[in-house]
């Protein structure tokens, strides 16, 4: 014949198995490995989260080479890391025509108008994040660093190009900055070109090898 615990003791017994599973559950041991495991799904959805966005990257910037016909990944890379993307990079072109606007230390009206023919640009015009990009740098000064970017995007295009063809495109942007230069008379209005201004358009007649 079974013997049955009254029922008080079946619920001290019931109780004290709670208890030691709660304890179970809060002890160190218990405490390091659920650390553990949060750290482990942490690191899960870490190299999951990077995974995808080097995915990302990488498409943006077979993007970007099919666009501007640029072989040269370390270039590409770095015009992704300079938030170009297959949208915006031929907006680069024009960089110059916006550091001529700022070479005076602010862009005034005039200057403004005549950079702003840039956007008229076949590659340019009708694409809205080009336009917003030039609006953008003629509102806030881009950072100098561009420059050597720019130079070496120009050489990566030139390569798929004539001398000539070069030629023809650097001259259309060399007339642009010169608009610009000479739009509000020199530095702040008095006189002809400033020496800043003659730095931007002897860099692009230099990039270019205009004669």
């Amino acid at each position: 014949m079974s013997i049955r615990p009254a029922r008080g003791a079946a619920w001290r017994l019931n109780h004290s198995s709670e208890e030691q599973i709660v304890v179970a559950f809060n002890s160190p041991n218990r405490k390091s490995q659920r650390l553990v495991e949060l750290k482990f799904v942490q690191n899960e959805l870490e190299v999951r989260d990077c995974f995808r966005q080097s995915v990302i990257t990488e498409q943006e910037v077979l993007r970007m080479a099919r666009v501007s016909k640029i072989d040269d990944a370390q270039l590409l890379r770095r015009l992704f890391d300079e938030g170009f993307r297959a949208e915006t990079v031929h907006t680069l072109t024009f960089f110059p025509v916006a550091m001529a606007a700022w070479a005076s230390g602010f862009v005034t009206v005039r200057e403004r108008r005549r950079a702003e023919q840039a956007v008229f640009s076949p590659d340019v015009s009708g694409n809205e994040d080009s336009v917003a990009l030039f609006h953008k740098w003629l509102c806030q000064r881009p950072s100098d660093s561009l420059w050597e970017l720019w130079a070496d995007y120009l050489s990566a295009i030139a390569a798929a190009e004539t001398a000539e063809t070069t030629r023809s495109k650097g001259r259309v942007i060399w007339d642009l900055a010169n608009q610009v230069a000479v739009a509000s008379g020199g530095f702040l209005g008095l006189g002809g070109i400033c020496t800043a201004e003659q730095l931007v358009l002897d860099r692009i007649r230099q990039a270019y090898q205009l004669e």
